[in-house]
């Protein structure tokens, strides 16, 4: 069986789905907690769902670069 490979992911942008239940101040200490960091992830949709599983969000948006395979 074929090991699947994680690259890794910086995360320059974010952007969750609320729903109206953060005020600003929030908004940015939750940006502030997952942007600008290195993730590990299968791809995209991996991505997304390794944050949203930490932040207890959903992600809205997301703006990363795809790093070399590890």
């Amino acid at each position: 069986m074929k090991e699947i490979e994680e690259s890794r992911f910086y995360v320059t942008d974010i952007e969750f789905d609320h729903e109206g239940q953060l005020d600003e101040t929030e908004i940015q200490e939750l940006k502030d907690e997952y942007c600008n960091k290195y993730y590990k992830a299968i791809n995209e949709e991996d991505l997304n769902d390794v944050i949203t599983f930490k932040s207890g969000w959903c992600v809205s948006s997301l703006e990363y670069e795809n790093l070399e395979n590890v």
